[in-house]
């Protein structure tokens, strides 16, 4: 709820509190009810009335009563049942200074007793500080519940406390993995150090009780310090910041908030990427927002994340080995190893799996994360028999197509993104003619020609020249690839240079056609091959063995 009128709630001790009291009453009972039973079970109370003052500090008042009545002191659970009521608190507090002055408390009370009565009457530090050490909510729920002047303000029990944390009375709200007692009731309850954190919990009640936007530091509020004592687990502090500052509780104006929210996705993208879940550290990715000191981080980042993980296809990979520069073993193993996912699902064997077995392995890893399936599904194509391996071709493709539609559909990745990381895994592969491909598709022109015009064209041409066997076949590669990369000269500076595509794709015209396009193609080569210098080493001595082949094709004419 935010600031203005609360709602109405339920009626306690004589008095009616709201709902966004009720809640964060609930709330406190809840998260405390943990420490209340170690008090309880650890055997250092000694009687009833310090069971009574255990389940008061987490909130538990009927129980607190029926420690009270099993002691035989009924007036005692008498005042307790009416703990919450503004009147008994008031008039035990009157009576308190009474005994105070009459020297009658630490002498004619028991202490146990004195303990109750002080905390009936609103003071906390009084009656805690006879107790052993409680965590920080235990102490913050006694002020929200009984501390001198508790009203239905969430924010006046934050300030009583506050004041007493600042004294060094009462607990500070450390987070929860540090030790209490490590802090021990010797050395107090002050800090020894700047740098510490504050509990999470208690930033977020103090921006629960905040009327409008508020100052809070939240970048440091959120900080897995808060939290976890690992430093590096983010699984919280984003989620959180994100939804605080969707709805509007901080102010966003510094640029400490844009560089932290930013430091926060990168490091939970990261620690999702190390999981295998990339997807959706992308999906993280996706809400930094870019400014002008980072112009295109956001970009930026999801590209690198889609190079180091996405998979080429299987179908790919077959068009590749067919004749782009690879094995079939060696393009698979190569990806398997440099895969960057988590281990293989443990079910997958070495041995051949039939079909009935590679049935059993898919029910397993329905459901799993997208990234992992397809790295446990490649293994499992690896490992079935024929019988099997359709089986699991489809539900590879099938997850491809289930992952590419997450990518495209839901997260709204340009498919040139894409197929720019298809074309950087390939050139980490050394699978240059797909890569070639992949750029294309991306719109890589300037990159796509550079790799076309200085390596894959003379590679294309010379092992035509000399009869290779897959010569023709990487010469209608080229030639394709140099027809499309045409349709797009004027964006290629290169394009009509000597070393340029312009020059290449006559020559492999050419070559495809010999006697046809000499005449058309000759003034072109002739004066490519005059200029002793231009394109990469491959293309030059490929220049002059065109030279010798032009002379060949031209001896007719």
């Amino acid at each position: 709820e935010g600031g203005g009128s609360p709602r109405r709630g339920k009626r306690l001790g004589g008095q009616e509190y709201p709902e966004r009291w009720r809640l964060l009453s609930e709330w406190l009972r809840s998260f405390s009810a943990l420490s209340v039973r170690r008090d309880l079970d650890g055997g250092e109370l000694r009687g009833a009335l310090d069971t009574a003052f255990v389940h008061l500090s987490g909130g538990a008042v009927e129980d607190a009563m029926r420690s009270c009545a099993a002691s035989g002191n009924p007036r005692l659970a008498l005042l307790v049942s009416q703990a919450l009521s503004p009147a008994i608190r008031d008039g035990l507090a009157r009576q308190m200074a009474v005994w105070q002055d009459m020297g009658a408390l630490g002498t004619s009370i028991d202490l146990a007793q004195e303990r109750l009565y002080w905390l009936l009457a609103g003071d906390v530090v009084a009656s805690a500080s006879t107790f052993q050490p409680l965590d920080w909510m235990r102490y913050f729920g006694m002020y929200l519940w009984f501390g001198s002047g508790a009203s239905t303000k969430v924010g006046d029990a934050v300030e009583g406390y506050c004041a007493a944390g600042q004294r060094g009375l009462v607990a500070l709200p450390h987070p929860p993995y540090e030790d209490l007692e490590v802090r021990g009731r010797s050395e107090g309850f002050r800090r020894h150090s700047a740098e510490e954190y504050d509990d999470v919990a208690w930033h977020l009640i103090r921006l629960y009780c905040a009327d409008g936007p508020s100052t809070t530091d939240l970048v440091k509020a959120t900080h897995p310090h808060t939290h976890t004592a690992r430093s590096l687990d983010y699984s919280l502090s984003w989620p959180l910041l994100s939804v605080l500052s969707a709805l509007g509780v901080v102010v966003r104006a510094s640029p400490r908030w844009t560089g932290g929210t930013r430091a926060y996705a990168t490091a939970q993208a990261a620690q999702l990427e190390s999981l295998g879940l990339w997807p959706w550290a992308i999906y993280v990715l996706l809400h930094v927002v870019d400014n002008a000191d980072c112009p295109g981080s956001r970009e930026k980042l999801i590209r690198e994340v889609l190079g180091r993980n996405y998979p080429l296809r299987a179908a790919e990979r077959a068009v590749v080995t067919a004749g782009r520069g690879m094995d079939e073993e060696d393009t698979v193993t190569g990806l398997a190893a440099r895969s960057l996912l988590g281990p293989p699902h443990q079910t997958i064997r070495g041995s051949e799996l039939g079909a009935t077995a590679v049935e059993a392995e898919l029910q397993v890893l329905h459901g799993a994360p997208l990234a992992f399936r397809l790295h446990c599904l490649e293994k499992l194509v690896g490992n079935a028999d024929e019988a099997g391996q359709d089986a699991a071709r489809r539900a590879l493709e099938a997850t491809h197509d289930e992952l590419d539609s997450f990518l495209v559909d839901v997260l709204h990745i340009p498919r040139a993104w894409i197929a720019e990381a298809q074309a950087d895994r390939c050139h980490y592969d050394g699978n240059y003619w797909a890569e070639a491909a992949h750029l294309i598709r991306a719109g890589e022109w300037v990159r796509a020609h550079a790799l076309v015009a200085g390596t894959l064209a003379p590679q294309a041409l010379l092992g035509a020249l000399a009869g290779v066997p897959d010569g023709e076949q990487k010469l209608t590669w080229a030639l394709d690839d140099l027809t499309e990369l045409a349709k797009h000269e004027n964006l290629l500076p290169e394009w009509n240079s000597p070393g340029g595509g312009s020059v290449f794709i006559h020559c492999a015209k050419l070559l495809a056609h010999p006697h046809s396009d000499v005449k058309a193609a000759a003034p072109i080569i002739e004066e490519s091959l005059a200029a002793s210098e231009g394109g990469t080493v491959l293309a030059q001595i490929c220049r002059r063995r065109l030279a010798e082949f032009l002379q060949e094709a031209r001896s007719p004419f």
